[in-house]
């Protein structure tokens, strides 16, 4: 399968695992173009389908260690919650956002069934860092699926 590139982040499919390269101008920004890969990657047009009658939104707080583990624990956490509600999630307002905390609200809209599956988030090559070059916070995610 072809990578598929957005502004905000590339999907790279590889064997088992999927590779979700993503940036942002902001931590929070990162986190929200996270959500928004994850949600392309599972359901490429829940972000754009009506969402009269299969709008959802539900409240998340997620604590971690540090924040890489956050984003990790963060996604886990949206995944587990899309599974229970028969939903795929595009969007988060952070309440509250720290180095290992975060309160969210997370919106999307009900589904059948997504396009694909995500069994779980590796914490292997999650590493938070701004790419001097280019001023944006930088991480990859590997999902399993």
């Amino acid at each position: 399968m072809k990578a598929k590139q957005y502004q905000e982040f590339e999907i790279v499919p590889q064997d088992e695992h999927t590779h979700l390269r993503v940036r942002g101008s902001t931590v929070q920004d990162l986190f929200r173009n996270t959500l928004a890969g994850m949600a392309a990657f599972l359901s490429p047009d829940a972000a754009t389908s009506p969402t009269q009658g299969r709008k959802i939104t539900q409240e998340i707080m997620v604590r971690a260690v540090d924040i890489s583990s956050l984003l990790v624990e963060f996604i886990s956490r949206v995944l587990a919650e899309q599974e229970a509600r028969g939903a795929v999630f595009t969007q988060s307002a952070f309440r509250t956002f720290g180095d290992n905390f975060l309160d969210a609200d997370i919106t999307g809209i009900r589904v059948e069934e997504p396009a694909a599956e995500i069994r779980a988030v590796s914490y292997a090559d999650v590493d938070i860092k701004k790419n001097p070059d280019t001023g944006m916070f930088e991480t990859t995610l590997v999902f399993e699926t």
